[in-house]
């Protein structure tokens, strides 16, 4: 990058290795080395892409939207019933899915998101 002539702010930058291996520190020069794991779009991603501690800080985030649905359900109607489950739990709940929504997401983390989403149904 520093020969085409940009500049890069060490401070503010992350790099990680993704791989299904065993992962390895990477140096970059004397101040700064691989992060794990490494933060973007608001989220953290480890380098073996297990996701389990996304998927606990979604069931975490969730939760209170859970709570929330189940406590004021009885005096909305259906239909805006729905629109807050819609809205507020499947949103917070599927941000970012295209990416962590794979084949790589474990069983068991599988059978977590599913047992809050029919809790919340």
């Amino acid at each position: 990058m520093e020969s085409i002539g940009m500049v890069i702010n060490q401070t503010k930058n992350e790099v990680t290795l993704f791989s299904l291996k065993d992962y390895h520190t990477i140096k970059l020069n004397s101040d700064s080395q691989s992060a794990e794991p490494i933060k973007a779009l608001g989220e953290h991603f480890d380098s073996h892409m297990s996701w389990n501690n996304y998927i606990q800080k979604v069931l975490a985030r969730t939760s209170q939207t859970v709570k929330l649905i189940k406590n004021i359900g009885r005096w909305i109607s259906t239909e805006n019933a729905l629109k807050i489950v819609t809205n507020h739990y499947f949103g917070q709940s599927y941000y970012c899915s295209p990416v962590w929504m794979n084949c790589s997401l474990s069983f068991e983390n599988w059978n977590r998101l599913k047992s809050q989403c029919n809790r919340v149904l």
